[in-house]
């Protein structure tokens, strides 16, 4: 998020401080005296994106800085700000305590191998990374399974057929995927900047393939989004994120419906449907091909 081009055009004036500290007069001007702030008390952090004011107390989340300055009323950003955290740590509470390797009713990876092989233009490099299995037995066998993991915690099994196997995805019947982004763990770890919105698995292993970065972020289906996801990429402090749609009109329904719902929380870019080719998607794309889409990205209005 660039807050001092945002700063401009709210016609709000900063004065450089330290390092990548600005100070701007308190947004929150009531609980100053005579309500002004005539000192330009509100201190931001560029690189944190969050504001403190040294003069009334008043601050400003990651989450708060941003619905403020993209036009939210000071209230509530306050109310939305602390609830989004509340909610967050909520979710970081259950996958810690539910959902722990060794715990009661956590989920378990098939009998199987790291996948040993070449896949769909897929390094087994890649797979090894992911520590994708190669399923040699039972319900999964002849899958290949992704484990599923946030926060650490393994919530999940996402096992793709390798051959005609219906259905094409196998997941465990407790499993939630209206909670997943793939590969969440990795690519916070890895802090990426941004984040490339897909809607299949192999569609983000194949960009971490391609790019050598996790910023395809995998949202299983349009069916399965949820603000819980939002949340996720809010957490991840991201400059914007990058919707990808398929070209076929289950892709543009997904884009309609969630770029606009991420718009009121952050920067959002998308790849225009019309320059997609019909039928081939993120997954069998080069790197250069991938290049070549993101720039001619477009700003979602």
């Amino acid at each position: 998020m660039n807050i001092l081009a945002l700063l401009d055009e709210k016609g709000i004036r900063y004065v450089q401080k330290t390092g990548d500290e600005i100070a701007i007069i308190c947004p929150n001007q009531a609980t100053h005296s005579d309500g002004v702030d005539s000192n330009a008390s509100f201190n931001i952090n560029l690189s944190k994106e969050v504001g403190h004011c040294f003069a009334c107390g008043f601050s400003l989340s990651q989450v708060g800085m941003t619905t403020w300055l993209l036009g939210g009323k000071i209230d509530d950003v306050q109310m939305q700000s602390i609830s989004l955290r509340s909610r967050l740590k909520r979710i970081k509470e259950q996958d810690a305590t539910i959902y722990t390797k060794d715990g009661v009713g956590c989920f378990v990876m098939p009998p199987g191998e790291i996948y040993p092989e070449e896949y769909r233009g897929i390094s087994p490099a890649t797979f090894k990374m992911l520590e994708a299995i190669k399923c040699t037995a039972g319900r999964y066998e002849n899958r290949i399974c992704f484990s599923i993991t946030q926060h650490g915690a393994f919530i999940g099994v996402d096992g793709r057929a390798l051959g005609d196997d219906k259905p094409k995805y196998l997941r465990p019947s407790k499993c939630n995927a209206k909670e997943w982004l793939y590969p969440f763990d990795l690519a916070k770890a890895r802090k990426v900047r941004r984040a490339i919105l897909c809607e299949g698995i192999f569609h983000a292993v194949n960009y971490l393939d391609k790019m050598g970065e996790p910023e395809a972020l995998c949202y299983f289906g349009s069916n399965n989004w949820s603000e819980h996801k939002t949340l996720l990429l809010l957490e991840m402090g991201l400059d914007h994120v990058v919707f990808w749609p398929d070209n076929d009109a289950a892709g543009i329904k997904a884009m309609d419906e969630i770029c606009p719902t991420l718009r009121q929380w952050m920067d959002v870019y998308f790849i225009p449907p019309a320059i997609l080719p019909e039928g081939p998607d993120l997954a069998d794309f080069s790197k250069d091909e991938i290049e070549g889409f993101l720039n001619r990205k477009k700003r979602w209005k």
